[in-house]
């Protein structure tokens, strides 16, 4: 769709523009770095920090999910008052996934 064709893009997540043939990089309305990903990056410019912010954060959640994944249930400490799963993952209440069946009751005044 965008081959052969000159394509503005605006974006925040900066990955999604790192194989540009350019990138305009902008503070305050004005222009303050251009060049690719790779020239910007080697640079220690606005553009470099905000990579390293998105990639630290990236990481961060990748790491979070990796550390979730790894986590034995008998690992997992039960939250103070959370109704149990059974073995057929219904709770103690017979309700499926922690939902409770118990209907709350408003009385008028």
């Amino acid at each position: 769709l965008m081959e052969g064709r000159t394509t503005i893009m605006i974006a925040h997540r900066l990955s999604t523009i790192r194989s540009v043939d350019r990138i305009l990089v902008l503070n305050d309305g004005e222009l303050v770095e251009q060049g690719t990903h790779k020239s910007l990056v080697a640079r220690h410019g606005l553009y470099r920090q905000l990579w390293q912010a998105q990639t630290r954060h990236r990481q961060r959640v990748q790491a979070a999910r990796d550390a979730i994944g790894q986590v034995e249930p008998a690992q997992v400490a039960p939250v103070e008052g959370a109704p149990r799963p059974s073995r057929n993952g219904a709770s103690r209440n017979g309700a499926r996934n922690g939902a409770s069946r118990k209907r709350s009751a408003i009385k008028a005044p």
